[in-house]
């Protein structure tokens, strides 16, 4: 389930474990037929091998690639003589961003070149976070908001919705749009739903 369908159906694992449980806990003939049942969730299930083939990547990358330094700003700094080498220097805590992201904020070593080992697929549930994912990516960032500021601001084409340029910022109304809960957001809808977001999703939406 996590090396060929991975993230186009997470819940895939889950129907997988709770069958072994239920064979487990159940014995026979109830848990043969839990495992029959995920059997078949499994090879219906959309599939996507981009997580597997990038954790690959990954690791033989890191086993050809040198040992690099942790970059300054992302060090931890509990001591002085820390401090004053400039360990943690200008880091930026996502938390305190805009939408909880620093835009523009980079993890890799200085002598390091970005890399891009995952590139999820069209299919399934991978493709709502893919959207998101590359809304993220293109997302610039914009100061925070001033006390008394209602809405959220964001890429004006997180998920090529409409044909504005992404990183051109537009402010949401205090009721965000059900394409933006959904490609932003894609945790709080369900798969494949189309209908308008709820109060409580449009809540969630507006304090993120």
């Amino acid at each position: 389930s996590w090396e060929d369908i991975g993230l186009a159906d997470p819940r895939a694992i889950q129907i997988a474990n709770d069958a072994a449980t239920t064979y487990e806990r159940l014995g026979s003939p109830e848990g043969e037929l839990a495992l029959a049942q995920a059997v078949i969730y499994l090879s219906v299930a959309a599939k996507s091998n981009a997580g597997y083939t990038a954790y690959n990547q990954a690791r033989a990358f890191v086993r050809k690639d040198k040992s690099r330094d942790v970059p300054i700003h992302l060090r931890n700094a509990p001591t002085k003589l820390m401090k004053e080498l400039g360990y943690g220097h200008e880091y930026r805590y996502a938390h305190d961003e805009p939408n909880a992201y620093a835009a523009g904020e980079t993890y890799f070593p200085d002598d390091m070149p970005e890399m891009r080992w995952y590139r999820p697929t069209p299919y399934g549930l991978e493709k709502r976070s893919a959207k998101s994912w590359t809304g993220w990516r293109n997302w610039t960032g914009k100061p925070a908001k001033k006390h008394g500021d209602t809405g959220i601001w964001h890429d004006a084409n997180p998920c090529h919705h409409d044909n504005r340029k992404p990183g051109t910022l537009t402010k949401s109304p205090v009721q965000p749009s059900a394409s933006h809960i959904a490609c932003l957001y894609p945790s709080i809808m369900d798969n494949g739903a189309t209908g308008n977001p709820s109060r409580k999703q449009r809540k969630i939406a507006s304090v993120q």
